[in-house]
């Protein structure tokens, strides 16, 4: 049989494991998406097709992949699976519905008829939308050895206008990472007054945000099916807490002309909390970033206004720094191996990544069509998204590192700002 080229590209060996029959390696540079095939078997549901639908979104991201879905009534022979090889299709995808509430994924190499691997998801309590991303999560790595990030979500903030005033506001709005530009975004955070700089919870669904206020920018917590609560309202500006997996609370809190990072420690005794002051002098310490449990990585903004970032040892509290040229908006990966942060080059703010590992530094983004700042990762630190402004509009933009690829989420005749992407949390999807 005479296969294209594009299967040139893909390694299929046998491996000698109880779980996987096959390991397939989609090289990163291939200029051909691979074909694949999504079948759906007489469903007892009828949502499958389309959560079929969603699914082949999912998978074709990042034109890695192009998916085909069709339809059969039973799955008996071999031959209903090896006849998409004939089809150029070395893999194919089966969807069953045993229950209504239970689907069964079935991942075939269709060169041998046999099944590569197969999970039976139970719907729970999720949405159609978030039980096709679960299943297309389990699928993902077996494609590209890539963990996914399909069942996360992304907040952003939207500035709008009040048309009687004039006046200017800014709510926060829930998305999901794969649908495009023109899917619709559920508003979380409403109201007349400026929201910004979102952060999550590492691992509860808990969203902190800063609110502009008569007096002062506070801190707001919240949380699914709960109001918003103001957790911090000192003098001056309570921005950007950060949180490390054990539950550890840092913080950016100013007065006047200088912001440092402070601590929150609570003595269970005396059943008191304080804040601890970690940095000392002049300057702006904002944009704190766990890095493991011990070190926080930040933005510093000298009296001359030049941020750099710097890495803070909170026991030692030695300050080492990471760049020396312009450096701001950092942001440290899922795994703390790298950072993500903005540079200015050659007048614009473009994306840069950090490798604490081999201190290698890496530009991601290179073209000038607008400032990418406040960058964050995805859950499988595969991708970075941002914003992109130019002018008076601001977009939401997705880079996959891998393959280099762009897309936006948002619409070009919007401001959007502030994008963060949620950890995968179990269950229900929050905020959708």
């Amino acid at each position: 049989m005479n296969l294209p080229s594009i299967f040139k590209t893909i390694l299929i060996s046998l491996i000698c494991t109880p779980i996987y029959g096959l390991e397939i390696t989609v090289t990163k540079k291939q200029a051909t998406a691979m074909p694949i095939a999504l079948v759906t078997v007489k469903p007892i549901m009828r949502e499958i097709k389309n959560i079929a639908k969603i699914i082949a979104q999912d998978l074709q991201v990042n034109n890695q992949f192009d998916v085909t879905t069709s339809s059969i009534q039973t799955l008996k022979k071999t031959k209903q699976i090896t006849k998409f090889a004939q089809e150029s299709k070395a893999l194919a995808i089966f969807l069953l519905s045993p229950e209504a509430d239970s689907i069964e994924w079935r991942l075939y190499n269709t060169m041998t008829g046999q099944m590569v691997n197969g999970k039976l998801v139970k719907r729970e309590e999720r949405t159609i939308n978030q039980w096709a991303h679960a299943i297309a999560d389990q699928i993902w790595p077996l494609l590209t050895s890539e963990q996914g990030s399909f069942s996360s979500i992304i907040v952003a903030c939207k500035q709008e206008i009040h048309k009687k005033n004039n006046k200017k506001f800014s709510h926060i709005y829930a998305f999901e990472p794969v649908a495009g530009a023109d899917q619709t975004k559920k508003a979380i955070v409403q109201g007349d007054r400026i929201n910004f700089a979102p952060r999550w919870h590492p691992k509860r669904a808990q969203l902190f945000y800063s609110q502009h206020c008569p007096f002062n920018v506070s801190l707001v917590s919240i949380s699914p099916n709960r109001a918003p609560r103001t957790i911090m309202g000192f003098d001056g500006q309570n921005m950007t807490p950060a949180v490390s997996k054990k539950g550890r609370v840092v913080i950016s809190l100013s007065n006047c002309a200088d912001a440092h990072l402070y601590e929150y420690q609570f003595d269970p005794i005396k059943k008191v909390g304080r804040f601890v002051q970690l940095t000392k002098g002049s300057g702006q310490y904002i944009s704190p970033t766990f890095k493991g449990e011990n070190e926080i990585v930040f933005c510093y903004i000298n009296q001359r206004g030049r941020p750099s970032i710097g890495l803070l040892n909170t026991s030692t509290r030695d300050i080492s720094w990471i760049t020396k040229e312009h450096g701001v908006s950092p942001c440290v990966s899922p795994d703390g191996s790298k950072l993500a942060y903005s540079s200015r080059k050659d007048n614009i703010l473009q994306l840069c990544t950090y490798d604490f590992n081999t201190k290698e530094t890496r530009q991601v983004t290179h073209d000038l069509h607008g400032h990418k700042d406040e960058g964050s990762w995805s859950p499988c630190g595969n991708y970075l998204v941002c914003s992109v402004e130019k002018g008076a509009q601001s977009r939401i933009a997705c880079f996959h590192l891998p393959t280099q690829s762009c897309r936006f989420l948002t619409p070009t005749d919007e401001h959007w700002s502030f994008p963060v992407w949620s950890p995968i949390f179990e269950g229900k999807v929050p905020f959708l």
